[in-house]
């Protein structure tokens, strides 16, 4: 009867574990049905961390056909962990293979990492409870955790205190974490000197390195969490010390990546926890980006950060967290080859959401993308505002069309000269689209009428775009292909892609009524007002071929906006252009009126006054002032309109500089040589010609393009220095002493330096050049000379200041015309 009973109890007991088992499975696989909103999205997670699931009888491939391979058992994951913990204890490298000779051969079983970063001090116990159910979502879905805590805002004053008040709060960690002995529970362990500090070969710097590697990866083939302390031992000095956790997240991800095994282990996330959240954007009013594809928008997004929209503080540890994601996904893209590792920048509040659609740390898991799509209009009211960024090392995207291909822009000349490998290109576009392509035919149809080619990556993905007419026989752009990897597919490329083509393009769709519509939603979208009133500026990248001028100015711009209304209304807010409009627009305002008071209670008549062309001599001057000063603010203000009245306004910014030098050197010569009436007209006559002759280059239509800067700045130069001429002949005819008095000299040589400085800034394109992000070094902040202080708001403040010296200078011609020459 005991037997029975034994047996029975058995019986029961292993319906109840079967029953355990059975619905384990039901759950997980309703779960990734449930967050996974596409086959292919399940079917990819299923195929990467289908090996790390605890069930031994569950084979995948009868749900749907969604992996080929049978799931590794538990049984072999146990035996592989036995194996590792035998072969460490034997002072035996544990992963130099997975099975020798003497031993049973088993299956390999990757793990699948992802490393938190965690800045704790801020979190709410709530919270910590909330982090801990993402941890054992995360770990059944097949992750293995690694927890850094964030210690940075301790002081470094005491290494005890310090050590004591770690030791602490991983203690406090464990608990949070769970009881081991509990059903359920997570198992954690917290590791020290983990890490080691030597010197570099070059002994300039010390290297951070990681000589235990299994103490980390043996507890997570146990099923442990790893708490890893930031404490290191300094071989030089033989004491313990403390890293910065970020340097402590990239020594580490530098050891896994560069000493693992292939198939042994994979570094699938970066999690940052930070109270701060994702990377702010401006365009989606301070909420933080959706998805940053580093390859293309970090320069950008870091000459953003420091526009100065955010507290100088903040905006620190923003970059610093984008600066670390970036060295560390550059080192894993690498070293290893591919862009499988996600960045991920989140609060502690998000992380502590326990739903798998709205958790985005478990949805990028099952999903490989953001929660809501980075494509998604930031000025719509249904676009939620989001804490979290998804970051990726991403790929280069490479652009062919007139601008970068100087010959006529064909596909038979892409592939002649060996910029686009043909094969790789019909495979890419049969792998895309599921079928073969009529390559001949295709390529015959297109070949003439190739607007733009753009090539992501090593063909991981290309847009096709073409010239077709419509029935006015007007070409329109249009986006023949657009073709993206099978195993990138799913990935946030696409808005990428698109936002790397300067030209307009449609796609071919069915007539549709609300095409129209749509379209001009969708450029009010992109060129509108955010949602708080305050319009979106462009980054350098954005513009049209025509408004781009200075390359290492990044952000700050007014795109286009084919509205005089609109242009003035930038009158109104802060741009790259407003001190540029209001360094010339204010003193042209009050110029002419100051010198007219001047002259009429100011200045002295003297006896021997020659009559009203003296009172004329200096309003020609200040007429010219408050022209040239006027004319270069109207060209600031209106440039952004469009190609034809940025052309013509810059033209018109030249005429003022010409008439303004004109009429300086004339000026000067009325007074200065009116003893000399000879030499006075044939100064006055120079004058005039090299100013008849600017003005012929400036008002001829080539002159503005952008290839012509260096010309236009020598020239100016030359026609200023065209000064020298009256001057030098008065020093060789009246002597220094003499001209100094009756030139005003020290005022004048001020002028030239002022003007003459101001044009070689402006040409040198300094000092912007030297914030300038996609250099190697850079001597500032990048993006500090966006908005104030770039060569050209130099050039226009020099420029005052040197029509102020000529003015002081011209007041002495008066005074020494009358008191010694008279």
């Amino acid at each position: 009867m005991s037997k029975i009973k034994t047996l029975n109890r058995q019986f029961i007991s292993n319906l109840e574990t079967h029953k355990v088992i059975t619905d384990a499975k039901r759950n997980l696989i309703l779960s990734i049905l449930k967050s996974t909103t596409t086959k292919r999205e399940a079917r990819n997670y299923l195929t990467k961390y289908q090996s790390q699931f605890s069930f031994p009888d569950l084979e995948f491939q009868k749900f749907n056909n969604f992996s080929d391979e049978i799931t590794t058992s538990l049984s072999q994951r146990d035996n592989q962990r036995d194996l590792f913990v035998k072969r460490f204890l034997n002072n035996q490298n544990p992963f130099l293979n997975i099975y020798d000779e003497e031993e049973t051969k088993l299956n390999k079983i990757p793990l699948r990492l992802a490393i938190f970063k965690i800045k704790f001090q801020s979190i709410t116990m709530k919270q910590w409870r909330g982090i801990a159910e993402t941890f054992k979502r995360l770990i059944t879905l097949g992750v293995s955790p690694i927890i850094l805590l964030d210690y940075d805002h301790l002081p470094n004053e005491s290494f005890k205190k310090n050590e004591l008040y770690m030791i602490n709060q991983a203690n406090k960690m464990l608990s949070i974490l769970g009881k081991p002995e509990e059903p359920g529970d997570l198992r954690a362990t917290v590791l020290r000197n983990v890490f080691n500090t030597k010197q570099s070969e070059s002994e300039s710097e010390s290297n951070v390195t990681i000589d235990t590697l299994e103490s980390i990866l043996i507890p997570l083939y146990q099923g442990i969490i790893p708490i890893v302390q930031p404490i290191s031992y300094n071989s030089l000095t033989a004491k313990q010390e403390f890293l910065k956790c970020d340097t402590l997240l990239s020594s580490l991800c530098s050891a896994l990546i560069a000493n693992r095994t292939t198939n042994l282990l994979s570094v699938e996330k970066i999690v940052m926890i930070d109270p701060l959240g994702g990377i702010p954007s401006i365009e989606r009013n301070q909420t933080s980006h959706v998805f940053i594809n580093l390859s293309q928008e970090y320069s950008d997004i870091l000459s953003e950060l420091y526009i100065g929209h955010i507290d100088p503080k903040i905006r620190n540890l923003h970059v610093n967290n984008l600066n670390s994601m970036n060295e560390i996904l550059t080192f894993i893209r690498k070293k290893s080859g591919n862009d499988e590792t996600t960045g991920i920048i989140t609060t502690p509040e998000i992380m502590s959401t326990n739903d798998d659609q709205l958790n985005p740390i478990i949805y990028n898991v099952l999903t490989d993308r953001s929660i809501i799509s980075s494509s998604l209009p930031s000025t719509s009211k249904r676009t939620p505002p989001l804490s979290t960024t998804i970051i990726k090392k991403g790929a280069n995207v490479q652009i062919f069309d007139k601008t970068t291909f100087p010959k006529e822009l064909t596909f038979e000349r892409l592939f002649a000269e060996k910029l686009v490998d043909k094969d790789r290109l019909v495979n890419l576009l049969n792998d895309s689209f599921g079928k073969q392509l009529k390559v001949e035919e295709y390529f015959k149809r297109i070949n003439n009428h190739l607007a733009t080619f753009i090539l992501v990556g090593d063909y991981d993905g290309a847009a096709v775009i073409t010239y077709e007419e419509d029935r006015g026989g007007n070409k329109i752009a249009y986006l023949d292909k657009f073709a993206i990897a099978k195993k990138n597919q799913g990935l946030p490329v696409k808005r990428n892609l698109l936002k790397m083509s300067q030209a307009e393009t449609s796609m071919r769709l069915r007539v549709n009524p609300s095409q129209g519509v749509r379209q001009g939603q969708s450029k009010q979208a992109q060129a509108g007002d955010s949602p708080v009133g305050k319009k979106r500026l462009a980054y350098y990248h954005e513009l049209d071929e025509w408004q781009q001028d200075n390359h290492y100015i990044k952000s700050g711009y007014v795109k286009g906006t084919s509205s005089y209304r609109e242009s003035l209304k930038s009158l109104g807010y802060l741009h790259n252009e407003t001190v540029n409009i209001y360094s010339h627009l204010l003193p042209s305002s009050i110029s002419f009126w100051l010198i007219l008071y001047y002259i009429n209670f100011q200045l002295k008549i003297y006896d021997n006054y020659l009559g009203v062309w003296e009172k004329l001599n200096f309003l020609q001057f200040g007429a010219a002032c408050t022209f040239c000063m006027f004319m270069s603010s109207v060209f600031h203000c209106l440039k952004s309109h469009s190609h034809k009245v940025s052309r013509f306004g810059n033209q018109l910014d030249y005429f003022g500089i010409v008439i303004l030098i004109t009429c300086s050197l004339v000026s000067i010569v009325l007074f200065s040589y009116y003893d000399k009436p000879l030499q006075k007209w044939i100064f006055v006559g120079l004058s005039i010609f090299f100013g008849t002759v600017c003005t012929i280059f400036t008002l001829h239509p080539e002159f503005s393009q952008n290839y012509y800067r260096p010309f236009r700045s020598t020239m100016f130069i030359l026609f200023g220095l065209s000064g020298v001429l009256p001057i030098a002949n008065a020093v060789y005819t009246f002597g220094y002493q003499t001209t100094k008095e009756r030139s005003g000299l020290i005022w004048l040589i001020l002028e030239g330096t002022f003007y003459i400085l101001g044009a070689v800034l402006y040409a040198m394109r300094f000092p912007e050049r030297t914030a300038y992000i996609d250099s190697e070094e850079h001597l500032f902040s990048p993006g500090t000379f966006d908005i104030f202080g770039h060569s050209h708001q130099i050039f226009h403040f020099l420029v005052v200041v040197a029509a102020f010296c000529h003015w002081k200078a011209l007041v002495e011609c008066y005074h020494y015309l009358h008191q010694s020459i008279l």
